[in-house]
C-alpha cells in the first residue's frame, strides 16, 4: 500500500507492507504487524496529530 500524492491518513495495524512519500497525516496509533514492513522515502513530510491518550503516565 502505497501513500499517494495527496496527503494520506494511517492508524491502526498492517500487516501489508506501508511506502510513504509525499505528506502523510498519522492519526492515531500505527502498528506494523509480523509480516509487514514500513518504508519512509526521503522528502516524506510526516504530521502526527495529538491525541489525548489516556493521562496515565506509563513511567
Amino acid at each position: 500500500m502505497q501513500a499517494s500524492e495527496a496527503a494520506a491518513d494511517f492508524a491502526g495495524a498492517y500487516a501489508a507492507d506501508l511506502v510513504w512519500e509525499g505528506a502523510v497525516t498519522m492519526s492515531g496509533d500505527v502498528l506494523i504487524l509480523a509480516g509487514g514492513s514500513l518504508t519512509i522515502k526521503a522528502g516524506t513530510e510526516v504530521t502526527v496529530v495529538p491525541a489525548e491518550g489516556t493521562k496515565i503516565d506509563p513511567e
